[in-house]
């Protein structure tokens, strides 16, 4: 190999490198868990095939990242850049718009628990669209 190809070798594998470097450590995670409530109360199962919703709290009608519970409930958004969000979980004929609140942090895993009601007893509890957790 030429000098000037080494050269330019050594070159783009610094650059390559250095960029991985730089944007090592700079994001962070959400998962947790997405539960139903029984209809009688009598306790909660997970909730498969849910939708959850990471929203900017200055912007409410903007989606940042979006997920699917798996069979178990859980759900994880993955490569999320540090700050303040609202998390919100929804599926056909439960409780919707019923955010939690999560802080990322970068290279750190914030932990969620989230519950919705069947919207019948969400609407006869907390009123038309009921939450488990205050609105932003």
């Amino acid at each position: 190999m030429g000098l000037t190809k080494t050269v330019t070798l050594i070159a783009f594998l610094a650059l390559a490198n250095a960029s991985i470097e730089a944007y090592a450590g700079t994001t962070g995670m959400i998962s947790g868990y997405v539960y139903s409530q029984h209809m009688d109360g009598s306790g909660r199962a997970p909730a498969p095939g849910a939708t959850v919703r990471l929203v900017m709290p200055y912007n409410l009608t903007s989606v940042y990242r979006a997920t699917k519970a798996d069979a178990r409930g859980f759900f994880s958004l993955v490569s999320v850049v540090p700050g303040n969000y609202w998390v919100y979980p929804s599926k056909e004929k439960w409780s919707r718009d019923c955010p939690a609140a999560a802080t990322v942090f970068a290279n750190q895993t914030t932990t969620v628990s989230l519950t919705l009601l069947p919207m019948r007893e969400a609407d006869r509890v907390f009123g038309k669209g009921g939450c488990l957790a205050p609105r932003p």
